[in-house]
């Protein structure tokens, strides 16, 4: 809840580092879909953040470790990691933040 006894409305996004950038990029089926370069996601990522943020979104940056992702998706039973799978894995993460931080 926050200061208003209000539920928390928090959107998780999968969120990169520089240094996994490249790797991550390898693993997803949809690479084609995402910058090439990190600095260009960069950008992207933060305006989206911006636009949520001023809706009032709690935007919770799950910083995405590609070994962790590869792992949560197989036992997830995702046979691709694509676009849907980061989404619902950035989601999972975010629920976790709130549930933490009710």
């Amino acid at each position: 809840m926050n200061n208003a006894g209000q539920p928390i409305q928090a959107a998780g996004i999968p969120w990169f580092t520089a240094e996994t950038y490249d790797k991550c990029r390898s693993m997803f089926a949809d690479a084609d879909k995402l910058s090439n370069r990190f600095t260009d996601w960069l950008v992207s990522a933060e305006e989206t953040e911006k636009q949520l943020t001023l809706r009032g979104v709690k935007v919770v940056r799950v910083i995405v470790d590609p070994e962790e992702l590869a792992a949560w998706c197989i036992a997830s039973g995702y046979s691709e990691i694509n676009a849907h799978a980061r989404g619902t894995f950035a989601a999972a993460k975010a629920a976790d933040w709130v549930r933490a931080n009710r």
